[in-house]
């Protein structure tokens, strides 16, 4: 359990980078990644633990570890899906947590939960084709075995991440699916820029 003052509330966003083609998915298509908010929550009781993962991200990760796709399913976390953001005053400091190159968002949650119960609110996120990550129509995408992806494309995602937090501070809903985002005037991440 995270160590921190307050619960944890989590959603998932899906992201598409309009402005870029995606170097992998082929013309026509847009970068597309998916992400999760960690944040300081209230009232979690009503709201489901998150999983890990999903059950098919799950799945193709055990199966190219060389495990049985069923041996295991992914574990709840502390998060809670879709619980209210705290009502602490003021806007939540952001902390934008990239997993690097050849791994997935949901290998650093013990940090992201512990991170988001001390007051911040964190952004992860997949880098398509170098992850495991699983979109909301169903599409599941993991890591190529030929690396077509590089620095510059990771720190790219991670400045169209910041863009959609961004977004977020002035209160518009970035995801593709515009589904519901938590409820509380808090939900406005407080940003800084170098």
């Amino acid at each position: 359990m995270p160590t921190g003052p307050y619960p944890v509330g989590t959603v998932p966003l899906h992201l598409v980078d309009t402005s870029r083609p995606d170097p992998v998915a082929g013309p026509g298509q847009h970068r597309e990644l998916m992400a999760a908010v960690w944040y300081p929550a209230r009232g979690v009781e009503r709201y489901p633990p998150a999983r890990w993962t999903s059950p098919a991200v799950a799945r193709a990760l055990l199966t190219s570890l060389g495990f049985p796709a069923d041996v295991a399913v992914a574990p709840l976390t502390a998060g809670h899906e879709g619980a209210p953001v705290l009502r602490a005053g003021g806007r939540l400091p952001v902390v934008v947590f990239s997993h690097g190159a050849h791994d997935h968002r949901a290998d650093t949650t013990i940090v992201v939960q512990e991170l988001a119960s001390h007051g911040y609110a964190v952004v992860t996120v997949d880098h398509t084709y170098d992850a495991f990550s699983e979109f909301p129509d169903g599409r599941l995408t993991v890591p190529l075995d030929e690396p077509a992806l590089g620095a510059r494309d990771f720190a790219t995602d991670i400045r169209s991440v910041l863009d959609r937090v961004e977004d977020l501070a002035a209160g518009r809903n970035p995801d593709a699916e515009h589904r519901p985002l938590p409820a509380g005037p808090d939900t406005a991440p407080r940003t800084r820029h170098r």
